[in-house]
C-alpha cells in the first residue's frame, strides 16, 4: 500500500468526525473507483490489525456506500471482524428506510440469494438481528414477498429453492430466522398452516410475530373461515396473539347470530364476539381462563377507542354465557375477569348514587362521562352477571373468615386502578350475600350477633373504605360488642390497648368525613385520655410510647389547635433522655414544629 502514505493511523486517530469526512473527500474526489476500493480495503485491514478504531470507518462509510453500494455486501460478509459486520447491519437497516432502498440495499446485497449467503456467514446473534431487520422493513412490500418466501424456505426447510447459486454450509436455528415470517406472503404462511399437525413444528411458537402483519389470516383460521386441520386450528386458537383483539384492522362478523352491537364497535371486539360464538358450533379444547383473557383484552382496547359500553356489555354477557354452559363452568374462584366485572359494577353503582357532579373537578367529570364507562342503567345487568360468578364459588373457598381478604385480593386483580371508593362496601355486601359459604345480608335489621360473629375484619379493610362506610361497618360491629372478637388489628397495633385503636380510627374518620354538629370535642377528649395515660406511667419507655401515640392522634385529627396543644405538651419530654430522640423524629416526619420554650 505504498501508494497511500497519507492514510497514517496516527494521523487519522487525531482527527474529529468533521475533519475525517473532509479529509476523505479531499483524497478521493478525483480518484478512480478502483483506487477508492483499495483505500477501503486498506482501512479495513487497519481495523483488523487494531491500528485504528472502527469509529473512523463508520464516519466514512455513508460516503463510501454512496459511491459504491456493493461494498455493503462485502462488509456483511467480513470474515474477521464482528464490529465491521455490525456496522454493515446498521447501515443496511438505515438504507432500507430510505427512498432508494431497492438499489442501495436489496440489489446491493444480491437480493434473496445474497441474504442467504450472509445468513450463512454471520453468527447466531447477528443472524437474529438481520432476520428482525428484514422482517420489519420488508413486511409492507408485497412485490418482494415471493423473494422473502424463498429465503425463509431456504433457511429453514430447503435451500434448493434458490437454485444452484447458493450452498448451505450450516443449518440455522429456527428461532434465529423466525422474524422473517413477518414479511412472508399470506399464501406461503397458509401452506405452512395447512400441513398436517406436527407438535414438534415450531411455527406455533411464532404466532406473536404474525399477530400484526397477518391479523386477518389468523382471525379467519380461528373462526373456521379458512379451513385447516382441526388440531392446527386448536393450537392456533389456544395461542392467539393478544393484538388480534385490539387491532384496528377491519373485521366483518361471519356468525349468523344477532349480537345487536353498533356499527362503530371496534374490530377487536367484533372478532372476540364472533370467535366465542363460533366456538359454540365448532368446539375445541381450551380453558375458560383463555376466553376470559381474550375478553379482557378486547374490553380494554374498546375502552381506549371510546366504544359504547352497550357493546362492551354485550361481549361480557356473551362470554359469561359461553363459560357457564361448558363443563368447566365459571370457575372455582374469583379471577381477573370477574374482578374487572366487579369494578365495572362499582362504577355503575357510583353513577347511580346521589352525587353532585358540579363539585367534581373537570377532569373527573370528563372521566365519568366517558362512553366506555358504565352508568346507572347498566348497574342491574352487571350485578346479575357478577352474582352468577359469586354463586358458583365453592363453600370452602369463601367463608365469613375470608370475606375481607377476598375483597382485597379481588381489588388487586384489577390492573392499574381500584374500585371507586363509594362502592367498595357495596362489593363486600354482594360477596357476603351471594357467596354459598357466607349468605349473610349485612343490611339486615336487626343485625344478627350470631352471623356477625363469624366474620373477621382486617384493619386494611377499614383503611381502604371511605370514612363514611368504614364508620358504618365499625358501628355495626361495635353495637354488637364484637370489636375484640372480629376486628384484627395489625401486628404493630396489637400491643396497643383496644380503646386506643378504636379511638384512633374514629379520629381518622372524623377528620376525613366530619359529622354535622360535631365540634371536635370527641377527638380532643381522646387525646386528653392519652395524655393522662402517659402522665401516670413511671417507666420512661412507656411514657415515650404514649407520647408518640398522642402525636399520632394529633396527626390523624388534621386539627391545627390540637397540633399546637400536643406540641406544647410534649415539651416536658424534651428533658427525658430516653424519649427525646424518638419524639423529635416523630414530629419531624409528621411535619409539626415543637415548641422549645
Amino acid at each position: 500500500m505504498e501508494m497511500l502514505p497519507q492514510l497514517e493511523p496516527r494521523l487519522l486517530i487525531q482527527m474529529s468526525s468533521a475533519e475525517l469526512l473532509s479529509y476523505y473527500r479531499t483524497i478521493t474526489e478525483n480518484w478512480a473507483i478502483e483506487n477508492q476500493q483499495r483505500i477501503v480495503a486498506h482501512i479495513i485491514a487497519q481495523i483488523h490489525s487494531g491500528a485504528i478504531p472502527p469509529t473512523i470507518f463508520n464516519v466514512w462509510l455513508p460516503l463510501m456506500l454512496h459511491r459504491s453500494p456493493p461494498l455493503l455486501k462485502s462488509l456483511l460478509l467480513d470474515p474477521k471482524s464482528y464490529c465491521i459486520r455490525n456496522i454493515g447491519l446498521k447501515s443496511l437497516c438505515r438504507t432500507l428506510r430510505k427512498r432508494r432502498w431497492r438499489k442501495r440495499a436489496w440489489d446491493a446485497v444480491g437480493g434473496a440469494a445474497g441474504l442467504f449467503e450472509i445468513f450463512q456467514a454471520v453468527g447466531s446473534s447477528q443472524a437474529r438481528m438481520l432476520a428482525k431487520m428484514i422482517g420489519k422493513r420488508m413486511r409492507k412490500k408485497p412485490a418482494f414477498e415471493e423473494d422473502i418466501d424463498m429465503l425463509t424456505q431456504a433457511l429453514t426447510f430447503n435451500c434448493s429453492v434458490l437454485g444452484d447459486r447458493v450452498t448451505a454450509t450450516r443449518r440455522l436455528a429456527p428461532d434465529d430466522v423466525s422474524p422473517l415470517l413477518q414479511a412472508c406472503s399470506e399464501s406461503f404462511l397458509l401452506q405452512l398452516f395447512m400441513r398436517p399437525y406436527d407438535p414438534d413444528f415450531p411455527l406455533f411458537n411464532w404466532l406473536d410475530l404474525l399477530g400484526e402483519p397477518r391479523t386477518d389470516l389468523l382471525r379467519r383460521i380461528s373462526v373456521g373461515a379458512t379451513p385447516v386441520d382441526t388440531s392446527v386450528r386448536q393450537e392456533i386458537v389456544n395461542r392467539l396473539p393478544k393484538n388480534l383483539f385490539s387491532s384496528n384492522e377491519p373485521y366483518s362478523i361471519r356468525s349468523t347470530s344477532d349480537f345487536q352491537i353498533s356499527e362503530s364497535a371496534p374490530p377487536g371486539l367484533r372478532f372476540c364476539l364472533d370467535l366465542v360464538d363460533c366456538l359454540r358450533s365448532q368446539p375445541i379444547s381450551l380453558s375458560n381462563s383463555t376466553v376470559f383473557g381474550w375478553a379482557l383484552t378486547a374490553i380494554t382496547a374498546a375502552a381506549d377507542k371510546k366504544a359504547s359500553f352497550d357493546d362492551i356489555l354485550r361481549l361480557i354477557q356473551t362470554v359469561t354465557d359461553f363459560a357457564s354452559d361448558r363443563n368447566e363452568g365459571l370457575g372455582q374462584s374469583l379471577h381477573a375477569f370477574p374482578a374487572h366485572l366487579a369494578q365495572l359494577w362499582a362504577f355503575a353503582d357510583e353513577a347511580a348514587g346521589d352525587l353532585d357532579t358540579s363539585i367534581i373537578i373537570f377532569g373527573r367529570r370528563r372521566t365519568r362521562s366517558h362512553p366506555s364507562r358504565p352508568n346507572a342503567k347498566h348497574k342491574q345487568s352487571l350485578e346479575n352477571l357478577l352474582v352468577r360468578f359469586i354463586q358458583v364459588i365453592p363453600q370452602d373457598n369463601l367463608t365469613p373468615l375470608d370475606i375481607a381478604s377476598t375483597f382485597l385480593t379481588l381489588e388487586k386483580k384489577v390492573d392499574g386502578s381500584a374500585f371507586p371508593l363509594g362502592s367498595k362496601l357495596g362489593v363486600i355486601k354482594l360477596l357476603s350475600l351471594h357467596s354459598p359459604g357466607v349468605q349473610i345480608d349485612l343490611d339486615a335489621l336487626p343485625a344478627s350477633e350470631k352471623d356477625w360473629r363469624r366474620f373477621r375484619w382486617g384493619i386494611n379493610v377499614f383503611n381502604t373504605l371511605p370514612a363514611k362506610d368504614a364508620r358504618w361497618l365499625f358501628s355495626q360491629i361495635e353495637s354488637l360488642g364484637l370489636v375484640d372478637d372480629t376486628i384484627l388489628f395489625s401486628a404493630s397495633d396489637s400491643s396497643k390497648p383496644t380503646w386506643y385503636n378504636k379511638g384512633l380510627l374514629k379520629v381518622k374518620w372524623a377528620a376525613a368525613d366530619p359529622v354535622p354538629g360535631n365540634d371536635g370535642s370527641t377527638t380532643f377528649q381522646f387525646i386528653e385520655e392519652i395524655k393522662a395515660e402517659a402522665e401516670t406511667q413511671r417507666e420512661s419507655d412507656v411514657r415515650r410510647d404514649w407520647a408518640m401515640r398522642a402525636i399520632e392522634a394529633a396527626c390523624e385529627s388534621k386539627s391545627i389547635p390540637l397540633f399546637k396543644e400536643v406540641s406544647r405538651w410534649t415539651s416536658r419530654y424534651l428533658r427525658d433522655p430516653v424519649s427525646e430522640a424518638r419524639i423529635l423524629t416523630c414530629f419531624l416526619l409528621s411535619g409539626l414544629s415543637i415548641n422549645q420554650n
